[in-house]
């Protein structure tokens, strides 16, 4: 779902702005999106193994592919490169649409693909994960399909993945929020462990207030008061806030983390309503 969301979103708002899509860019946008987040995961699993980050008794996380024994670490490995290779495929095929410049930005995702928890500066293994996040599930999802479909860009744009990205950033963070205990045993310096529990429920709240006011603040920049019906969502959100702190830091916890991914889903949904009233 966080991978559907920006799409979505920039989509609806190309087809508000211009009257239509390419469904051909669309399917192109969705397919590379798509193989890029499975090389990500699965090279994300067999580092994280290779790493001891799965092989703790006590991990709150659901069961992955290679600690499980589903498969060999050198399978995943290849799942990994051959899933990224293949999204070379219809990258190509929007290179022909939207210039070279396109070039650039898969190496930039395939590259942060396997920087993830790989490289010389494992993104995971800092405190830098829910930047990454917000712009690589937001900035970058968002304005690139837009400008694909339009060829252009706008604040609007551009704020709007900042909210989208926010709330695909707080996923993160309940799953940093969840794992600091193991992973100071594995030496993952997340935010979580640096700054503590407490900040991570503080900057959880700050994102979710902050990708409502966004939302807002373009109602006023774009003259569409419609949009104001972005704070129906404001109790479902205080409600998920409210569950986060009384929470168990054991594997109920993984509840929060699927309300947070159906809830970023919906406010996107909600939000394409709205812009298609």
């Amino acid at each position: 779902m966080l991978s559907v969301s920006p799409i979505l979103l920039s989509h609806v708002i190309a087809w508000d702005n211009f009257g239509s899509i390419s469904i051909n860019i669309l399917l192109s946008i969705v397919l590379a999106t798509v193989l890029i987040q499975m090389g990500t995961n699965a090279y994300n699993d067999a580092r994280d193994f290779e790493k001891g980050a799965d092989n703790i008794e006590n991990r709150l996380g659901p069961k992955r592919v290679t600690m499980g024994g589903l498969l060999s670490l050198k399978a995943v490995k290849i799942i990994s490169h051959v899933t990224f290779i293949l999204s070379i495929i219809p990258i190509l095929y929007l290179i022909l649409h939207g210039g070279f410049w396109i070039i650039t930005l898969a190496i930039i995702c395939i590259i942060a693909g396997y920087s993830y928890t790989g490289g010389i500066y494992p993104i995971a293994y800092s405190p830098t994960g829910e930047i990454f996040v917000i712009l690589f599930f937001g900035v970058i999802a968002v304005g690139a399909s837009y400008y694909l479909q339009t060829l252009s860009y706008s604040i609007e744009i551009f704020l709007f993945s900042l909210s989208i990205g926010m709330l695909a950033a707080n996923v993160l963070v309940i799953n940093n929020f969840r794992d600091m205990d193991t992973d100071k045993l594995t030496n993952k310096n997340t935010l979580a462990v640096l700054l503590g529990r407490k900040f991570m429920l503080r900057l959880f709240t700050l994102f979710h207030i902050l990708s409502i006011a966004i939302v807002i603040l373009i109602s006023f920049i774009i003259k569409n008061p419609l949009l104001l019906g972005i704070l129906f969502t404001a109790p479902i959100c205080a409600y998920i806030i409210k569950r986060l702190y009384k929470a168990k830091i054991d594997k109920s916890i993984n509840v929060e983390l699927s309300l947070s991914i159906k809830y970023q889903f919906f406010f996107t949904v909600l939000i394409c309503i709205i812009i298609l009233y």
